[in-house]
């Protein structure tokens, strides 16, 4: 992976509304392919990118942290900016079989699709680290045989202890959903240092913090002046 492939792999995320003019000042100047952004601050958001002609896309979380409503409930009380952006990133439900969690996956895309449109992105975010060993072989399993959808993303934890979110982790993640599905994937999770994104190449987007994100430019473009 060269350097500048590093940078524009990177997604933030935005929980709080004064991170938004620096990351998506990140974004605008470093090519960076999204932002994902709480709904609460959906209107300030397309706002902002509009006055920066920013050409990064804007993604809206659905059912953040935790996956509590089931199917296309979820999308019940999002303001009608939250649901203009250019996708959304969806949290699957908890303690659910492989046969629900499916059901749930094809109930929303076909939402976004007859409701939206079919231009937006649609993404699933598993839990990897907060599911119990059984939830998690079912919401893998649930992909299997469905419409590959933008990206699957693991986790939406940013920074934990790093036996619960290192490379070795991260592969495990690759290997068991690839059985499944073969659609792009996303990972989250003490993406911090170069050596963790280049041991994770099979990655097509990394999920990191407005700190993680200025870290890890600042380290490859370092690189960059010294090499």
């Amino acid at each position: 992976m060269i350097n500048g492939d590093i940078i524009t792999r990177l997604e933030i995320d935005v929980m709080q509304g004064n991170e938004i003019l620096e990351s998506f000042d990140l974004a605008h100047k470093y090519k960076l392919p999204c932002v994902i952004i709480h709904p609460s601050l959906s209107s300030d958001a397309l706002v902002c990118r509009g006055r920066s002609k920013g050409n990064y896309k804007i993604i809206t979380p659905v059912d953040w942290p935790k996956g509590e409503i089931f199917a296309t409930e979820k999308f019940k009380g999002l303001s009608l900016d939250s649901l203009e952006t250019d996708g959304f990133e969806i949290y699957l439900s908890q303690k659910k079989s492989a046969d629900d969690i499916k059901k749930e996956i094809m109930s929303c895309t076909e939402f976004i699709k007859k409701f939206l449109g079919e231009i937006f992105e649609i993404r699933f975010v598993i839990g990897s680290r907060t599911k119990e060993p059984d939830d998690l072989k079912n919401a893998f399993e649930a992909f299997r045989n469905v419409k590959n959808p933008t990206f699957v993303r693991d986790d939406i934890v940013l920074k934990t202890q790093n036996y619960k979110a290192n490379a070795e982790v991260h592969n495990e993640f690759k290997k068991s959903i690839s059985e499944v599905i073969g659609c792009p994937l996303k990972i989250s999770g003490n993406i911090e240092t170069i050596e963790m994104v280049e041991s994770c190449d099979f990655a097509r987007r990394f999920g990191v913090s407005l700190q993680q994100a200025k870290s890890l430019i600042r380290d490859v473009n370092n690189i960059g002046i010294n090499s």
